[in-house]
């Protein structure tokens, strides 16, 4: 019985040492089930939320495709006026339907002078009197339209 040493008296600074330990133990079991139990709820929550990410995807291809639509008429609507602006200037030289070539370069002068350029409207007023003055008087003796007139119409042109 040599190797055993006599039962101490109990420490009071051990003891209190020891309950406190365990008292951490505890709160950080306890701190380790609620957090496992947020990270459960943070799983069930996830699905509705990636259901809701996925409705939002649908949401931005449907946006995606009304700005495409858009983007589209917007093309034509560049085309059609790129095509104007390249073809009337040529049909209003050669004097080949002069009045019919008037009309889109006043309505395009009138567009630029509303949304593009407000500001140079003396310019505008300019370009459209002389539009004007060639819709109402034609294009004049030296011109395609008086020399087609009589072989297509049967009639001379005033």
């Amino acid at each position: 019985m040599m190797g055993r040493s006599p039962p101490q008296a109990a420490d009071p600074e051990q003891d209190e040492a020891r309950d406190a330990a365990l008292k951490l133990a505890r709160r950080t079991e306890r701190w380790a089930e609620l957090a496992r139990r947020l990270e459960e709820k943070a799983a069930r929550a996830a699905s509705p939320s990636r259901r809701a990410a996925r409705s939002s995807a649908v949401a931005r291809s449907a946006q995606r495709s009304r700005r495409a639509r858009r983007s589209t008429s917007a093309r034509v609507a560049a085309a059609l006026a790129a095509s104007v602006e390249l073809t009337c200037p040529v049909l209003l030289v050669l004097g080949l339907a002069t009045r019919l070539a008037t009309l889109p370069m006043l309505g395009m002068t009138f567009v630029i002078e509303a949304f593009v350029y407000p500001e140079d409207w003396i310019e505008h007023l300019i370009w459209a009197s002389l539009l004007l003055f060639i819709l109402t008087r034609g294009a004049g003796a030296i011109s395609l339209d008086r020399w087609l007139a009589p072989r297509v119409l049967g009639r001379r042109v005033p």
